[in-house]
């Protein structure tokens, strides 16, 4: 490692004027290494490690344009580990920081509107008191995706009871249209039968849960 730190500091150096060059000697005698050891350490041909460190880190710069420079290290981690190449994630973490490989953060959006009753005709019933005193009382809606191995992105929506955490309706689809939640909340009203006037869908204002479609089944459900 020091003396791939002496021939990094060399490289950047080259274009300088020579007074302002860190001499070779000079950065060995810093480092504790001999200048002829350094010299040995160039000729030398690359290791087995050091030869599998370089395929895997063009393997890494490859995998890193194709996705954009948007995947981070976890993800760039299953890549070769699907291909069959295995290999620590402390390795990888180390050939990216090598080659400066980082993962490219989209800059949050500003939130410029905000709905409300007046735009939904809908309101907050829960008030913040996310856990309610008995189970069928509250149920919480949300959307999320999951990768599988036969069918790509799936999307998962989900209907949790506040008070037991028990999902109690789901339903998965290849889309995200308001049948998705409808559907799953279908289930949730088989499961739980509540009579009317005792159940509060909570969710957030995403389209499907503010469309008139869902907005109707809970309401006619009471």
């Amino acid at each position: 490692m020091r003396f791939a730190l002496i021939e990094r500091i060399d490289q950047e150096h080259q274009g300088r004027p020579r007074s302002e060059r860190v001499a070779i000697r000079a950065a060995c005698t810093a480092l504790g290494v001999s200048h002829s050891g350094y010299y040995a350490w160039k000729r030398r041909a690359p290791s087995a490690r050091e030869r599998a460190d370089q395929v895997r880190t063009e393997r890494l710069r490859a995998l890193h344009e194709r996705y954009k420079q948007r995947y981070g290290l976890r993800r760039l981690d299953q890549m070769p580990r699907r291909e069959g190449r295995h290999h620590s994630r402390r390795r990888l973490r180390r050939l990216a920081r090598t080659v400066g490989i980082e993962c490219v953060r989209p800059k949050p959006k500003a939130k410029t509107t905000i709905g409300g009753p007046a735009r939904t005709g809908l309101v907050d019933l829960v008030g913040r008191v996310f856990v309610p005193d008995r189970p069928g009382e509250v149920v919480y809606g949300d959307i999320t995706y999951i990768p599988t191995a036969s069918e790509g992105f799936v999307h998962l929506a989900l209907f949790t009871d506040g008070a037991s955490r028990r999902i109690v309706g789901w339903e998965v689809a290849d889309h995200m249209r308001t049948a998705l939640v409808t559907t799953a909340l279908d289930a949730a009203l088989g499961d739980l039968r509540p009579e009317v006037g005792q159940l509060v869908v909570h969710a957030d204002r995403g389209s499907q849960y503010t469309s008139n479609a869902f907005r109707d089944k809970c309401f006619n459900a009471g």
